[in-house]
């Protein structure tokens, strides 16, 4: 009799704590210490620029740039897995351009752009529910954007832009 009441009582249990059917997922994680990584745009300068600091998007504004969107959340502290997202300048091409990979940032220096700033961290891989962050490049504009909105991506091609590479990952525009 105590051993049908003991299977009973687990079964119970397991019944409760055991899912019979399909689990749904978990939801995406919130970026921990996570920012918006703002799309800028400024026309008369042909070049789109990706700000994820109060700093970016106060010069942003004072450069004359319109805001467009999020592309996407990026980390703001030294966070297991990440990467700098790194801002250069070129005074010549009047073009931002952020990157997170080797590639990138000696192609930006041996062009003559220079460091501005870190505008946030970048997952060196794919985590749960990130989103890739690509650069894309305009040679008519002489433009590099850095983006992971579809939104963007769609813009961007429409204005003949390429995708150029893979800079990380970031969590998705909500």
């Amino acid at each position: 009799m105590r051993v049908r009441r003991w299977v009973t009582a687990v079964a119970t249990c397991l019944a409760v704590l055991v899912p019979t059917g399909p689990v749904a997922a978990a939801p995406p994680p919130d970026p921990v210490n996570g920012t918006s990584l703002y799309q800028w745009w400024n026309a008369a300068r042909g070049d789109y620029y990706a700000a994820g600091t109060e700093v970016g998007n106060l010069s942003a504004v004072q450069n004359g740039y319109a805001k467009l969107r999020v592309e996407g959340a990026v980390i703001t502290s030294d966070t297991a897995g990440t990467v700098p997202l790194y801002l250069f300048w070129n005074p010549w091409r009047q073009d931002n351009y952020t990157t997170a990979t080797q590639e990138g940032i000696q192609s930006a220096i041996a062009y003559g752009y220079q460091y501005v700033r870190v505008e946030g961290r970048v997952f060196t891989t794919q985590v749960a529910a990130s989103v890739p962050l690509y650069t894309y490049w305009n040679a008519a504009n002489a433009d590099n954007l850095t983006v992971a909105n579809p939104a963007t991506m769609n813009e961007a091609v429409a204005r003949g832009y390429v995708r150029v590479r893979l800079e990380g990952y970031v969590y998705p525009a909500t």
